[in-house]
């Protein structure tokens, strides 16, 4: 059975220097002191407890100047009328003394449920300026924090993670840094207008993270304890206009959709390592001069760099997509010819510049994969587009079909072996209606015909004398295409050379 106190009452308690605990109260509607009233919070071993009580109602938890750390223990937010969607608490309006006795490293709230049987709790944090602001919970629905100056720390424990729907930032430039650890926010994590200097997001899972009217990004760490583990999982993380100096790292965790619009990092950095994508990945009129990737998954997602600047990224140790295809945000539509247009020339740039990339960095193997998908792009394109001339359109055509643009040695085979054929069949019927009265060419004979057949394949070979000058003619043409499959075959075969 709990103890009913005023909210008068309860700020007494929290100004009484020796009531270290408050525990087994049940405090209606709560109401802050008045901002004439210098009301503090006092505790003799540093540390003011407010154990198994009860908050009826939506109150306000605040206008205090902190002088020791405040930890809530086992306690309950219980609504008035029942019809409201949230429980309504606000934290707001605390203040370090800044000479006190106990010193500033005492000026700590810690906001911590664990065993809190209400539910959709939603709690606001404004104008707090004190050393360190740290919550952790398991049923809190949404938090809000607003005109925050300290270092704010959002976690859980190791294996017993806090639990949020979402967590929301509004206009604390001032706020120094942002740990967010062994966390589970099941809607979103949001950035509005100023944002701190420094934001980390440890280990937990994130359904959403985005930044919303944030004009400079600041250094950001995503980062995972264990890759193989999988401790950090964010579902979708979204980033815009960053144009400033900015470090943002993101290291051993897992994304199903990562999108990035407007990225021209002047002097910053962005880097990707041991990170998996699920879904996809997209860069858009982005600059991604010193962005760098490395042990990167891209094998199962959707990979997008459309009107972006590719050439001075780094990749290295990537897995990327079956084919290594390359997607785009436009969406193709076969009955409208601009639109394919317009998709296959954005496939095509990205192709070639991330061909360059590789080929600056002496990787051939892959360079060659994006030269092929690169010249597929084109030759689809050039098929709907008719301003290519009609003599390009023939050789884009020729090199698809003969080599797949130089990544086969099957084809030019093939292709000699069956035309080759075809011009062999043509001149002994001619030399055969030629001379068969004189017995010359008449004998049937199989072997004789493989040999002249592997003979002649050679572009050099010596004419026979007793050829007819319509064979004589033939064969030019025949060995004009025993030299030209022969050279697609040489490129083929030597396509891990220098490009």
């Amino acid at each position: 059975m709990k103890t009913v106190i005023s909210s008068a009452d309860f700020i007494n308690l929290l100004n009484d220097l020796n009531h270290e605990t408050i525990e087994n109260y049940e405090i209606v509607q709560l109401i802050p002191p008045q901002s004439s009233s210098k009301v503090s919070i006092n505790a003799k071993n540093g540390i003011k407890k407010i154990s198994n009580c009860i908050f009826t109602g939506n109150g306000q938890f605040g206008n205090f100047e902190l002088n020791c750390r405040i930890h809530f223990i086992d306690c309950d937010f219980n609504k008035i009328n029942e019809e409201d969607e949230f429980n309504f608490f606000s934290i707001s309006k605390f203040q370090n003394q800044r000479h006190s006795i106990l010193g500033i490293e005492n000026n700590y709230l810690n906001f911590h449920i664990e065993r809190n049987n209400s539910f959709n709790l939603k709690v606001i944090f404004s104008h707090i300026d004190i050393t360190t602001l740290h919550v952790a919970g398991d049923f809190l629905e949404e938090i809000t924090f607003s005109k925050i100056k300290s270092y704010l720390i959002i976690n859980g424990a190791p294996g017993n993670y806090s639990n949020f729907r979402r967590i929301s930032f509004y206009n604390s430039s001032e706020l120094k840094s942002i740990l967010v650890r062994e966390s589970n926010i099941s809607e979103s994590l949001c950035f509005n207008d100023n944002v701190p200097i420094s934001i980390i997001i440890a280990d937990g899972y994130y359904k959403k993270i985005y930044f919303q009217n944030v004009f400079q990004i600041p250094n950001i760490r995503l980062e995972g304890g264990n890759k193989k583990k999988e401790s950090l999982k964010i579902d979708e993380f979204e980033l815009n206009f960053i144009r400033e100096k900015s470090e943002i790292q993101a290291r051993f965790l897992t994304i199903n959709k990562l999108k990035i619009n407007r990225y021209s990092n002047i002097d910053g950095t962005l880097t990707f390592q041991g990170v998996k994508i699920i879904d996809s990945f997209s860069f858009e009129d982005s600059d991604l001069e010193n962005v760098k990737f490395n042990d990167v998954d891209f094998h199962k997602s959707r990979v997008i760099f459309d009107r972006s600047y590719i050439t001075s990224a780094k990749f290295a140790n990537i897995l990327w997509p079956n084919n290594h295809e390359i997607s785009s945000s436009i969406i193709n539509d076969k009955n409208d010819s601009k639109i394919e247009i317009e998709l296959l020339r954005s496939k095509t740039e990205v192709y070639r510049q991330l061909k360059k990339v590789y080929l600056n960095d002496s990787n051939n193997v892959e360079a060659l994969k994006f030269y092929r998908n690169e010249m597929s792009s084109y030759w689809e394109r050039v098929q709907i587009d008719k301003k290519d001339t009609k003599e390009n359109r023939i050789l884009i055509c020729v090199n698809k079909y003969v080599s797949d643009f130089g990544q086969s040695y099957f084809l030019p085979i093939l292709w000699l072996f069956v035309i080759h054929l075809v011009f062999c069949i043509i001149i002994w019927n001619i030399e055969a209606c030629s001379h068969c009265h004189s017995g010359t060419f008449c004998e049937n004979d199989f072997l004789k015909g493989v040999a002249q057949y592997f003979s002649w394949i050679n572009p050099i070979f010596k004419v026979p004398e007793r050829w007819t000058n319509i064979s004589i003619s033939i064969g030019f043409f025949m060995r004009l295409s025993s030299g030209f499959f022969i050279y697609h075959l040489v490129k083929a075969t030597r396509k891990f050379g220098k490009l």
